[in-house]
């Protein structure tokens, strides 16, 4: 899928998020050569040098300048990297595709007027390619647009939004949704245990239960809600759980995620 790509990729942050996302693109075909990755991690660059991947630790030492640069690095070490990125991209007209939350275009584009700006909010399900990235370009040419397009696709779905204060609730809902389904899953495993179910199959009993709701809910189109209907018999047992759950839960969630917006707000100020 990326084999025949020829433009070259500097990944700044190879940490959980950005080690998965070169993996992802290794597996696809992303010749190795095409990539270098900026590190911190003794580690991490040893993980990645076994996979044929020239690394550095700091940016003022990559050899040439990218086509493309990921910042993959933690939000709070964006402004003391400025410097460093200079140095790297020495003034150079690039494509700078941005996966960190709460910096927005406006700030990043404190590396020079003369780059190309995107932003993404990955999930950590693209580890298995069927993650989702938000995604933010407004003003790519033509082929940069193409590029991040081919780049993201092995990563799973893309959501484009239509303006940059939609990544918040991206950030909300996909970007942080993988931590309230496995929330979810230990309360389901929690549950489990107090009714006596062993504990050695409790957690294989949980994803099973989960992995198979999944594919009937993508195999059908069904609305969520009919679903559960589906199972729902009245006066029965789902719906006495029903009882406890259905209010509740919306709202626990929906305070959730908007508590989440917030602060993805408040990280952006």
């Amino acid at each position: 899928m990326l084999a025949h790509i020829t433009a070259t990729h500097a990944v700044m942050g190879a940490g959980r998020m950005g080690l998965a996302m070169i993996r992802r693109w290794l597996d696809a075909g992303l010749p190795p050569a095409r990539l270098m990755a900026i590190e911190i991690g003794e580690a991490n660059r040893s993980r990645l040098q076994a996979l044929g991947i020239q690394t550095f630790s700091a940016a003022d030492q990559l050899p040439s300048v990218p086509d493309m640069l990921w910042l993959a690095i933690k939000p709070q070490q964006f402004h003391a990297q400025i410097e460093a990125i200079h140095h790297a991209i020495r003034g150079r007209g690039i494509l700078i595709c941005s996966i960190m939350a709460g910096i927005p275009l406006a700030k990043l584009q404190a590396l020079g007027a003369q780059h190309h700006y995107a932003r993404v909010m990955p999930n950590t399900p693209v580890a298995t390619g069927q993650g989702v990235c938000g995604l933010f370009a407004p003003e790519l040419k033509a082929a940069q647009s193409d590029l991040l397009t081919q780049m993201l696709s092995p990563l799973g779905m893309i959501y484009p939004c239509r303006k940059e204060d939609d990544l918040h609730a991206i950030t909300a809902i996909s970007g942080s949704g993988p931590a309230y389904v496995y929330m979810f899953m230990h309360a389901l495993k929690e549950a489990a245990l107090r009714l006596g179910i062993d504990p050695s199959q409790a957690a294989d009993l949980v994803r099973a239960t989960l992995a198979g709701s999944l594919t009937l809910a993508e195999q059908t189109g069904q609305d969520f809600l009919s679903l559960a209907d589906a199972v729902t018999s009245p006066a029965g047992t789902t719906e006495a759980a029903r009882n406890v759950l259905d209010n509740a839960l919306i709202e626990l969630v929906a305070k959730a995620a908007i508590a989440n917006a917030q602060r993805s707000r408040e990280l952006a100020e």
